[in-house]
């Protein structure tokens, strides 16, 4: 399973959500790997990237022998937990998958080492929140042109959901769009009980 984003729509929280519960996960047979360095924020509950960090990187950069290292790393860390199902999240891995051509080498480099997708989880914000919490954060970590600057050339969120959106259609990849609340609460229960199929922990 893919959890995909999107920014600034409950990512770090859910992706804290699941490396603290990482072992509960792991005993309804469905292995979340760590972060790496960034394994510490995850469970600290700051800001992080997610475990699909390095996945993201290589399919981003049309990377492919990367994108292959780095799905075998998973695939063996499960086996080796003796499950089967791998749970990867990254909120920008909606941006090298919402190209039709990466999405299927995505899938054929799955099927080389006998894994398959099986479900994408995108949660959605309205547009006009979200390109302003978009832009505050972006303007806390470094320097930003004016937000109608912006708007106009550095924010591509919106392409990229039309572009997948198209993808997705013509897939037969089980997709769950969910919209992103607040209430997190809801959140949890959307993506434990809803997409996992699992109590909230």
């Amino acid at each position: 399973m893919l959890h995909i984003g999107t920014e600034k729509a409950g990512s770090s929280f859910i992706k804290t959500s699941l490396a603290v519960n990482r072992d509960e996960l792991l005993s309804n047979g469905i292995w979340y790997p760590t972060a790496g360095v960034r394994e510490q924020d995850m469970l600290a509950g700051r800001i992080s990237p997610g475990n699909a960090l390095p996945l993201y990187q290589a399919l981003r950069d049309g990377n492919l022998e990367q994108a292959e290292a780095v799905l075998k790393t998973f695939h063996q860390a499960a086996t080796e937990r003796g499950v089967k199902a791998i749970l990867l999240s990254n909120e920008n891995l909606i941006e090298p998958l919402s190209d039709v051509r990466v999405f299927e080498t995505f899938g054929h480099l799955l099927s080389a080492i006998d894994l398959q997708l099986k479900s994408v989880l995108l949660v959605r914000r309205d547009p006009g929140e979200q390109a302003l919490s978009l832009y505050k954060h972006r303007a806390i970590i470094g320097v930003i042109p004016r937000l109608y600057d912006w708007l106009q050339g550095g924010f591509k969120l919106g392409e990229h959901l039309l572009a997948f959106q198209s993808v997705m259609e013509a897939s037969v990849t089980n997709v769950q769009v969910k919209r992103y609340t607040k209430d997190s609460s809801r959140i949890l229960s959307f993506f434990y009980s809803e997409s996992l199929g699992l109590e909230v922990p």
